[in-house]
């Protein structure tokens, strides 16, 4: 198998862009079909015989894909009743092979072009839109900060520290700067 990319650098890309669940898993990553099995619920024996109560089994993912090719997957949610144990499953999203099942190398750009074709489907349908952090956004950290600031120290000036340490005076209101004369009678 010919890669020109490494697994582990377009696994790394891919959770930097594409982000990750609560769990710190990443929302796709680029795996080999023939090492990825998952725990099922099974009611049958290898052989096809039922059983008396179900039992959890890993089992190989991948049955119907060459093990030797590597496939995209996006983390999904479990909803439902299903056989898969646990809360997120990985689920493929492309194969890496040609139109005639050829092999071909797994590349960040294909990954990307497949996950951004899958993005654009889902904002036209109008659901799970793609998620941009609006963090990483310059403009909106600056503002971020601009407010924790306010909300920290106010709106001090001179004068209001003058005040708050002790060494400011205040003038009341109804202070007149002018020079009365006081007329002896």
């Amino acid at each position: 198998m010919l890669l020109t990319e490494k697994i582990e650098d377009i696994n790394k890309w891919l959770k930097r862009d594409f982000g990750c669940f609560p769990d710190d898993t990443p929302n796709w990553r680029v795996v080999l079909a023939g090492e990825q099995t998952e725990k099922r619920r099974m009611t049958h024996t290898d052989s096809g015989m039922q059983l008396l109560f179900p039992e959890v089994r890993e089992v190989r993912k991948y049955q119907h894909i060459d093990p030797d090719k590597y496939v995209l997957e996006r983390q999904v949610p479990v909803m439902g009743d299903t056989d898969v144990i646990g809360k997120t499953s990985y689920e493929p999203a492309w194969t890496f092979e040609d139109r005639h099942g050829n092999y071909l190398p797994p590349v960040y750009m294909a990954c990307k072009f497949v996950i951004d074709r899958i993005y654009s489907q889902q904002d036209k349908a109008g659901f799970m839109k793609k998620y941009n952090d609006p963090e990483t956004d310059p403009e909106y950290r600056e503002q971020r900060v601009k407010d924790m600031e306010f909300k920290l120290f106010g709106n001090e000036t001179p004068v209001g520290d003058a005040l708050a340490h002790g060494y400011g005076i205040t003038v009341p209101e109804n202070f007149s700067n002018e020079k009365k004369e006081v007329k002896n009678g």
